[in-house]
């Protein structure tokens, strides 16, 4: 997550609700590492295409 760039060598908190099931998650971060994430199941996800061929970007 970008935000923790912005704070460097400071722990950052993240809580928010999921955005497809609505649970609560919490990440902890410093420089660009996670401390902590709860759940531990956690993915992220990009809006980007995953490829230059990719069919949305033509």
């Amino acid at each position: 997550m970008a935000v923790c760039w912005l704070f460097p060598g400071k722990t950052v908190s993240i809580d928010c609700p999921c955005l497809d099931c609505n649970e609560s998650i919490s990440i902890q971060m410093r420089d660009g590492q996670v401390l902590s994430a709860d759940p531990s199941t956690i993915v992220g996800h990009r809006n980007l295409p995953s490829s230059p061929t990719d069919a949305r970007r033509v």
